[in-house]
């Protein structure tokens, strides 16, 4: 799929060009529809400033609007959405995985989700269980087994932690600790 924009006219597009439906979201306002991206798409709408999903015809899907929501990724059971500024998890059913209960909340890496919760961040599993509890500055990304941390009270460090959020390299003085392409 792709989308085009003429004014404030959206279109989403097949492959073959042809138009599956235009609608009117203002001069900034676009379809998410790029890379791994699934119906209903992630819509943002900037008349109203708000976002909503989309089914393939133009009509509304999973109710809305939303302070913000992300694409349902290809494979993926649910996508992140901030409802009265709560984030959680949203199944393409519309109901929640994850109750929008947090301060933000993120996408899976590794089988776990980075999130924020009274200013402090740990990691969900899929099914809302917290697996890293809530105890960081900041949990980045998982990738392969680890992700850069960075401990409370000291956000200029960072530090790598391992999926029981216990760390693996402790924090240090550095914009970041990541790991390498062949996992060094």
């Amino acid at each position: 799929f792709g989308m085009a924009r003429a004014g404030d006219t959206c279109a989403l597009f097949e492959r073959d060009g042809r138009i599956l439906f235009e609608r009117t979201l203002g001069e900034n306002g676009w379809i998410f529809c790029n890379g791994d991206a699934e119906p209903p798409f992630a819509c943002y709408n900037s008349v109203d400033e708000t976002y909503i999903y989309l089914n393939l015809d133009g009509t509304e899907a999973l109710g809305g609007p939303y302070d913000y929501t992300s694409a349902f990724w290809k494979d993926a059971e649910a996508a992140s959405v901030s409802v009265d500024g709560r984030w959680g998890r949203m199944l393409r059913d519309g109901s929640f995985a994850i109750p929008a209960e947090y301060d933000w909340i993120g996408s899976p890496s590794e089988g776990l989700i980075p999130a924020e919760k009274d200013g402090l961040y740990g990691c969900l599993d899929e099914a809302g269980s917290v697996v890293i509890p809530f105890r960081f500055a900041h949990v980045g990304d998982f990738a392969r087994g680890y992700a850069d941390a960075q401990p409370q009270g000291n956000e200029a460090m960072h530090g790598l932690i391992e999926r029981t959020g216990r760390w693996v390299i402790e924090p240090m003085d550095c914009d970041q600790v990541a790991v390498g392409a062949d996992g060094d």
